[in-house]
């Protein structure tokens, strides 16, 4: 025994260990080991822990954890379509389409399920991705790996206008507005994998009626600078030559933005990164017929390929092409004979004094097995999956029992639909 006078202070070895770093720490701390516990988590998960820290929300964010979270980035899990509304101009926001409910539907095409990683209601599952916080009136214009271009009323700035929406997020920016006068088309022009930045490319049109001459111009805005800027590039079209030329529908594909030409002549497209304005060769009409005789049913990409479908006349005869990247010209990828799918639904024959079969084809889906890849069609009212190498169908979903909108899909036999690809990205 020691003892310790009155005056001198005890002196004890501390029986506690040195502090060590936990695991969970030394996991949040390993930026690979974190990265692979997000990409497993479900989306609303992830969208709540991006509120962790800045350097959570930045990892959550960034595309790397985004392509890693969906190794295939053109994994299509739904549609969002809409019916065509006819006389309304739908690329600019007016009184005309202030409050024009086009009754906005989501397909789901995983087996006609929601992804497992959803909630297990399927219908509160498929009107959470048609409800947008602080936007109403939503009019989709476009959509681009994963994200959407639209018309909408900003609930928070009290006014409408163009905007760039994430349907998984919830997220939207409102864009300035584009040039007004002549416009022709707007298209969302994005690709992840290439940058993180997105354009909207504006086509617009001046007429010079004593030349009889049209000009197409180009406006570009970028979310770089938040601001559009003219493009030093026009095309010009002879009127007398080719007096019914109309470029619309852009689709981005192929690091370009490319127009379809309802009328003769070539249709239309732009190289976003040259800004480099060129033409597309279109598919020549078969003996005996003319430009004026084909029916465009659908036009739209997938997995990397530009599509385009043609009909002549009224039959169940549909001839898929496709494009070549180099811009030669289009070939034949799948020749469809829905004659079947007639007998199933007999609606689909039933259209009175039309020159088109009463269906709209809203959507080819390509897969890595080409025997996987489908079309998507709705025939009065409901939307059926089409398999393009064997000819089997079958309904994904009935629209007329649910819509809600002014519109209901029932009585349109064209619209409009857009590709819902899940995507963690910004806007």
């Amino acid at each position: 025994m020691i003892s310790i006078g009155p005056n001198e202070s005890r002196v004890e070895a501390s029986d506690s260990p040195t502090p060590t770093t936990s695991s969970a720490e030394k996991v949040v701390a390993n930026g690979d080991v974190l990265t692979e516990i997000l990409i497993r988590l479900p989306v609303k998960s992830l969208l709540r822990f991006k509120f962790v820290s800045k350097n959570w929300n930045s990892l959550i964010s960034s595309p790397h954890v985004a392509r890693l979270r969906n190794p295939d980035p053109c994994s299509v899990s739904g549609l969002f379509s809409h019916p065509t509304r006819h006389g309304a101009c739908l690329f600019r926001w007016s009184e005309r389409t202030k409050h024009l409910n086009l009754g906005l539907e989501f397909i789901p095409l995983k087996n006609g399920k929601a992804p497992a990683h959803e909630p297990d209601d399927q219908d509160a599952y498929i009107k959470s991705l048609t409800r947008f916080p602080n936007l109403s009136d939503v009019i989709v214009l476009n959509s681009c790996h994963g994200l959407l271009f639209c018309l909408g009323y900003n609930e928070v700035e009290g006014k409408g206008g163009h905007h760039i929406l994430n349907p998984t997020t919830k997220q939207f920016k409102t864009l300035p507005q584009p040039h007004q006068d002549g416009l022709e088309d707007l298209c969302l022009a994005y690709d992840p994998s290439e940058s993180p930045h997105y354009k909207v490319v504006g086509l617009w049109r001046s007429v010079s009626i004593s030349q009889w001459e049209t000009y197409y111009h180009i406006e570009i805005y970028s979310s770089e600078t938040g601001s559009w800027r003219p493009s030093g590039n026009s095309y010009m079209v002879d009127e007398v030559d080719f007096p019914e030329t109309s470029f619309n529908g852009g689709v981005y594909e192929n690091g370009a933005v490319n127009w379809l030409n309802l009328g003769p002549g070539d249709s239309l497209y732009i190289n976003i990164d040259q800004e480099r304005l060129g033409t597309i060769p279109m598919p020549p009409a078969p003996h005996g017929k003319w430009w004026y005789d084909r029916a465009y049913m659908y036009y739209g990409k997938s997995r990397g390929h530009l599509h385009l479908i043609e009909m002549y006349n009224q039959t169940t005869q549909l001839t898929v092409y496709e494009m070549e990247r180099d811009y030669s010209g289009w070939f034949m990828k799948y020749n469809v004979n829905i004659a079947a799918v007639g007998i199933a639904f007999p609606e689909l024959m039933q259209i009175p004094n039309s020159w088109y079969i009463g269906c709209s084809v809203l959507d080819i889906v390509r897969e890595e097995s080409d025997e996987e890849s489908y079309m998507v069609f709705s025939v009065g009212g409901k939307f059926v999956e089409y398999r393009l190498v064997d000819g089997s169908f079958k309904t994904i979903c009935d629209a007329s029992q649910h819509n809600d909108g002014d519109y209901p899909l029932i009585y349109y036999h064209w619209c409009n639909s857009h590709e819902y690809i899940e995507s963690l990205s910004c806007v």
